[in-house]
């Protein structure tokens, strides 16, 4: 077996380890995700109905105590401040109650985002909803308030976190603010070090200034135990492009369902 292979093997042996219940769910969703893209390229050129969504996407709330300059929300550009949003709304729970009611027995999983998730004053409720339910959820969240929560957290095999890391101290905190890497990163070790402890990943944004040590930030997430890391793209596209893409959603009820 060559090194990757073996690496793999023994990435995969540790998540059934640590994580059993949320490794044989990554297991059915990845069957879940070929079966529709099976169905997709037979179906691609016929009016169907679509299947259910296998991951459904919640905003929580566009409320962030942070403005990282890339975000799409609270960024330089972001809908916040072109206010294009409210950011004192909130998802009604009630919402996320019916998709699940309409959705049971479908082996789905959640994604909750924001803004900062963690801000959603009924957060806990939210948390003891997914638990109970038994729907795998994963929460995109900056890390800042990852404390509050602990004694929700630990022991709820349902509920994963990806945390948003841009580097190490001097870069992250060139982007999120002084302190930041020290805050988030002490509580991630937190968590990592409990039992029952949570799937927890961090994700990279990669820019300019923090790409020259992304094999650094790795080593330091991989020894410091961390399940996963994503390394994230920034999308970027001009303003004309942005325009036509406008103009081609606003004619969306013209086009095929593929």
């Amino acid at each position: 077996m060559t090194p990757t292979t073996v690496s793999l093997i023994v990435s995969l042996a540790r998540t059934l380890r640590l994580h059993p219940r949320y490794f044989s769910h990554l297991i059915h969703k990845k069957v879940s995700f070929f079966r529709r893209c099976r169905w997709a390229e037979k179906n691609c050129s016929r009016d169907l109905r679509a299947p259910l969504p296998v991951v459904f996407k919640f905003h929580l709330t566009w409320a962030c105590n942070l403005h990282c300059p890339m975000c799409m929300v609270h960024g330089k550009t972001g809908w916040a401040t072109q206010k294009l949003v409210a950011l004192d709304t909130e998802l009604d729970p009630a919402i996320i109650d019916k998709v699940i009611a309409q959705t049971a027995g479908g082996h789905r999983s959640f994604v909750f985002s924001g803004g900062e998730p963690l801000l959603h004053s009924r957060f806990s409720h939210l948390l003891h909803t997914v638990r109970a339910k038994r729907i795998f959820t994963t929460i995109c969240t900056n890390g800042f308030f990852l404390d509050r929560h602990v004694s929700s957290i630990i022991g709820n095999p349902y509920a994963s976190f990806l945390v948003s890391l841009d580097g190490l101290q001097e870069e992250n905190d060139r982007i999120r603010g002084e302190g930041a890497y020290r805050k988030v990163f002490a509580v991630m070790r937190e968590l990592l070090g409990r039992p029952r402890r949570p799937y927890v990943g961090v994700q990279f944004t990669v820019l300019p200034h923090n790409v020259y040590r992304m094999y650094d930030f790795c080593s330091a997430m991989v020894r410091a135990g961390v399940d996963w890391v994503l390394l994230n793209l920034c999308w970027f596209v001009t303003d004309e492009e942005a325009q036509r893409y406008g103009e081609y959603l606003a004619q969306g009820h013209k086009a095929r369902a593929w």
